[in-house]
C-alpha cells in the first residue's frame, strides 16, 4: 500500500533502529517512525478513518480513552488487551468496551491453544520441535484480543 501513511510508535530506539532498517531493506517510503504515542499525536494524525494496531503491554489503557483522544472514533482498532496496574485483563476488556460501545463495533477474540505440530509440519521439520514450541509459546493464558470497528464513516 505504497500511498498509505503508516505511523509506527515504539518506545525503544534499538526497536526504531531495527524498524527503520527493515523499512530500508524492502524499499518502504511511506513508513514514519516516532518514539511515543500521545493523545494530540492521535488528533493531530487522524483526520479520516484509519486502522490503529495496538499492542502496548497494558499502557491501551492509559492511551486509547477516546475522551482525550477524539478522533479516536474514526479508527478500526485491533488490540492486543493486557492487564494495567491492579486491573485483570478481563477488567481491561470490560473498561475498553465501555469506553469505545457507542463509536465502535466491539467483539473479543480469545486465543485457543497453539498446535506446534501443525507448524512443524508446515515448516518441514526445518526447526527442531522444542525450539518451535519455545518460538510459539508466549508464556500467556487466555490471551485476549478487541477488534473495534468504527461505526462512523466520515
Amino acid at each position: 500500500m505504497p500511498k498509505a501513511k503508516v505511523f509506527a510508535f515504539d518506545i525503544d530506539p534499538f526497536a526504531r533502529k531495527l524498524q527503520a532498517k527493515l523499512a530500508n531493506l524492502n524499499n518502504i517510503t511511506n513508513l514514519f517512525i516516532n518514539a511515543r504515542c500521545s493523545y494530540s499525536a492521535i488528533n493531530r494524525l487522524v483526520k479520516k478513518r484509519c486502522l490503529i494496531i495496538c499492542d502496548i503491554e497494558g499502557q491501551e489503557f492509559e492511551l486509547l480513552n477516546p475522551l482525550k483522544a477524539r478522533n479516536l472514533q474514526f479508527c478500526d482498532i485491533l488490540l492486543e488487551t493486557h492487564r494495567f496496574n491492579n486491573y485483570s485483563e478481563n477488567e481491561v476488556v470490560d473498561i475498553m468496551k465501555k469506553r469505545f460501545l457507542a463509536s465502535h463495533k466491539v467483539s473479543v477474540i480469545h486465543d485457543i491453544p497453539k498446535d506446534i505440530t501443525f507448524y512443524y509440519k508446515a515448516l518441514e521439520g526445518k526447526l527442531a520441535y522444542e525450539v518451535l514450541n519455545k518460538a510459539v509459546n508466549e508464556c500467556r493464558s487466555n490471551q485476549c484480543w478487541m477488534w473495534l470497528e468504527a461505526k462512523s464513516l466520515d
